[in-house]
């Protein structure tokens, strides 16, 4: 309808009405918690739309017009509004809610896009109402529509003696095709007390799922239990699979002792974490974003008392971050904390996480701070420094990362530090295997660095000290496998208008060894301007070696000064075969190639490993051997068998090409020979249970020495595709099913045997053994190999196999001889036999 006031204004309202107390609506949880006299509930409600805004005449016009037609509230606005009728007591109370009407603050926490979480949450359009009945606060109401359920929800809190208990999407669900069954519904739940001395907050919350979501449910909350000594915060999170498969939940809880430090004055702890995740995985942070890492700042207590909620929305990527923590069929992880002072000048915080499942992680991240001195207003240093390791499975490889962070100076706020400091190491399984690294602000200008090497900030300062001066340095060191490099510059200006003076000086330095070499770049000018005139002074040069030479120049104004002395190249010195051998590799034999023994010797094994003359007691399974080369080898064969690297390539010598020139190619084959008993065994041969197994050994190996490209003292340290070494494995023992003897096979049978009368061996006399006669172990090795004895045992054989009542499995063998058991059977006695003259062999 369209209504003219008084004043001529025209009015456009449209209204409609909704009895909801016909159909016995009620707010089930407040209501439960209220006493039954005061009867609360919701009565009508009625929708509408208002084209012009109206103050108060206009308002008390356009009501006197529609006695009995529909009323606008009071605070609406233009635009659609909704008038509803709550029932408090027995007594109706009318409010309004438009789109126009100033937004009320709400009592609980928000997710990050700013609406109440929960199923149909992004359906639903909310108004704020801000509005007090009795003990009851009602912050906002919304309504909405989701899978054919039209959802009527309030967020309220309810204040009694200190507590106050606060709702999130309180409500329910009308579904459309039943009106009369309606579902209960509730987003979250807040808690808070306030009775000193014991302060407790916190909010528990569903969190809404997207529409491809796996998840059926998920739920999450955290509370802050607080008192004057120590507090405690815990947040959780759980959520059920749609496929009723395991649920994903995590814990994480932080102990803040406050004022009850423990520990000695250097270290004194001042709060403590743990937590724990079951079918997650945490994101873990990279080096630039450990100091926002949530584990690391709830150490810290930067987590906003009036968010309770805001560690948890972090962590779980609430709004479209990316998330910390996230649902992972097969994860599982630990983590502990602590946040500490170092002799009451350092504060550390810092979180170890180890991670299981698919991949297994081990990492610590932290901060560490400190202000000289401590607690001042304008304090002379302060330095902040983020840390990362990180150790990962499923790359093999430790990485240790730290940066100075943002607002770190020294001397004066003006003179910022900045830098980092990077270690690498990767081990047998990573894509790298041998190679390592370790940086302080970087590398040498002319070393060019490997991809998988770590790029980091030169360690240096910038200060602008005023009037126009500015100074800055840089310094930087770093070790590779092949090679160590140090280097560092600064610089001084001013600038005073019509008179200037620039000053600066840097040295760079790379030594590599195997082969040895060194490069040295040094340098350093100062140059003076008043107006018209300049003058500069300058020195520079630069030192190799060997054989040792270098060039230096000096500069004073216009005359120019050049100096080169020794060696005219800053190459290496091209070896011969001869002298590669003496310089490069180990000296002996023994070293270039080494054999060793890993496992599975017998006690009376004499060989040490080095040498293959040497002999070896090995037990028959699980006996293990490798063999080591100085010299990478492009292949390697066990009795003819290719056993590695794969693809084979040829091997360079670099130190013996000419400088700029590429070296030859040469055929470096490892090759192994494997005999038993004098008979070649078969290697790496499937299906064959007396096969002997065998597999190189790779490491990457130094470019300087067996690199394929023109010799450069800019290379990076290692090369892959070579072997250095093989191990070869014994057959494993065959284990057989076990046989099963029937009762009939167990019979007695009665004999009589000679046996000498038992002997105290110390009464044996002692034995007189001529020159030249064999000893005990002679006697028994060749007794247990004799025609007789091999008789006796085919005999004991061929009984049991052609007895009365056969052995189920038992077949009779050929007598083999026994002719190891009789070389070994020194490791089945504790000492020599002793032979008593006139025993009779039975």
């Amino acid at each position: 309808m369209t209504v003219t006031t008084g004043d001529g204004k025209r009015v456009r309202l449209v209204a409609a009405a909704l009895d909801l107390e016909a159909l016995g609506l009620r707010l089930p949880l407040i209501d439960s918690l209220l006493p039954s006299s005061y009867g609360l509930g919701v009565g009508e409600l009625r929708m509408g739309y208002l084209s012009q805004n109206l103050d108060d005449a206009r308002r008390q016009r356009l009501a006197a017009l529609l006695p009995t037609g529909p009323q606008v509230p009071e605070g609406v606005q233009t635009g659609p509004y909704l008038e509803l009728d709550a029932l408090f007591g027995g007594v109706r109370h009318p409010f309004g809610l438009g789109t126009g009407a100033p937004p009320a603050p709400s009592l609980t926490a928000t997710t990050a896009d700013g609406a109440a979480a929960g199923a149909g949450a992004a359906a639903t359009a909310w108004w704020a109402a801000n509005r007090t009945f009795g003990p009851v606060q009602l912050v906002r109401i919304g309504a909405g529509y989701a899978e054919g359920r039209v959802h009527l929800l309030v967020d309220a809190s309810v204040s009694a003696g200190g507590v106050e208990l606060a709702t999130r999407g309180l409500g329910v669900e009308l579904p459309l095709k039943t009106p009369r069954t309606p579902v209960f519904h509730l987003d979250g739940l807040g808690l808070g007390l306030d009775r000193p001395p014991i302060t407790v907050a916190g909010e528990f919350v569903r969190y809404k799922q997207e529409p491809d979501s796996k998840y059926a449910l998920a739920l999450g909350g955290e509370a802050v239990v607080g008192t004057p000594a120590v507090s405690v915060t815990a947040l959780g999170f759980y959520a059920q699979p749609k496929d009723s498969a395991d649920p994903s939940l995590f814990v994480f809880g932080v102990l803040d002792l406050k004022e009850k430090a423990i520990g000695p004055p250097m270290f004194r702890v001042q709060a403590l974490a743990a937590g724990f995740g079951y079918h997650s995985v945490v994101r873990t942070p990279t080096i630039t974003e450990v100091s926002s890492f949530p584990f690391v700042t709830m150490l810290d207590g930067q987590q906003s008392p009036n968010d309770p909620l805001g560690a948890l929305d972090k962590l779980l990527g609430t709004g479209g971050a990316e998330a910390w923590v996230t649902p992972s069929r097969n994860g599982i992880w630990l983590a502990a904390g602590l946040r500490a002072q170092v002799y009451e000048q350092v504060d550390v915080s810092a979180v170890a996480v180890a991670q299981f499942g698919d991949d297994f992680v081990v990492g610590l991240y932290g901060r560490a701070q400190a202000a000289f001195p401590k607690g001042s207003t304008t304090p002379w240093a302060q330095l902040a420094v983020d840390l990362r390791a990180e150790y990962r499975r499923s790359t093999d490889t430790l990485a240790i990362d730290a940066v100075v962070a943002d607002g770190s100076f020294i001397l004066d706020p003006a003179c910022n530090l900045r830098g980092a400091l990077a270690v690498r190491l990767w081990f047998g399984d990573s894509a790298h295997p041998g190679d390592f690294i370790a940086t302080v602000g970087g590398y040498h200008p002319r070393f060019r660095a490997p991809g998988h090497y770590p790029r980091v900030r030169r360690l240096g300062f910038d200060w602008s000290v005023g009037s126009g001066v500015h100074v800055t340095g840089n310094c930087y060191a770093a070790l590779a496998p092949h090679a160590f490099m140090a280097g560092l510059n600064a610089s001084l200006s001013g600038d005073w208008g019509p008179a200037s003076v620039h000053a600066s000086v840097y040295a760079d330095a790379l030594i590599e060894w195997d082969p040895l070499y060194f490069d040295v770049d040094w340098g350093g000018s100062i140059r003076a301007e008043a107006g018209p005139f300049s003058l500069e002074l300058s020195a520079d040069g630069r030192v190799w070696g060997p054989p040792v030479g270098g060039r230096a120049r000096f500069k004073i104004g216009w005359w120019t000064v050049h100096v080169d002395f020794g060696s005219d190249s800053g190459g290496a010195t091209v070896l011969s075969a001869d002298a590669f051998r003496r310089q490069m590799l180990p000296a002996g034999d023994g070293k270039v190639v080494h054999l060793a023994a890993l496992r599975g010797l017998l006690p009376s094994a004499s060989g040490k490993g080095g040498h293959a003359a040497e002999v070896w007691t090995a037990a028959r399974g699980g006996f293990r051997f490798g063999v080591r080369t100085a010299v990478p080898a492009a292949s390697v064969t066990v009795n003819g068998t290719e056993v590695g690297p794969q693809p084979s390539k040829a091997l360079h010598i670099r130190p013996m090409a000419d400088d700029g020139a590429t070296p030859p190619a040469y055929n470096s084959c490892l090759v192994v020979g494997l005999t038993v008993g004098g008979k070649q065994v078969a290697v790496n041969t499937a299906g064959d249970d007396e096969s002997w197994q065998a597999a190189a050994t790779s490491v990457g190996v130094p470019a300087a020495l067996w690199g394929a490209g023109a010799q450069s003292r800019s290379e990076p340290g290692l090369i892959d595709g070579y072997a250095t070494g093989v191990e070869v494995f014994s057959p494993t023992r065959v284990h057989t099913e076990p046989t099963v003897l029937p009762e009939q096979a167990f019979t007695v049978k009665r004999f009589a045997v000679d046996l000498p009368s038992p002997q105290d061996p110390s009464s044996f006399p002692p034995q007189d053994r001529k020159s030249g006669d064999p000893s005990p172990l002679k006697v028994v090795a060749d007794d247990i190999t004799s025609p007789a004895s091999a008789r006796r045992r085919t005999g004991l054989l061929a009984g049991l196999a052609h007895r009365a009542t056969p052995i189920p499995g038992f077949s009779c063998p050929p007598d083999a001889g026994l002719q190891a058991f009789a070389r070994n059977c020194a490791d089945y006695l504790d000492a020599e036999p002793q032979l008593v003259e006139g025993t009779k062999r039975t």
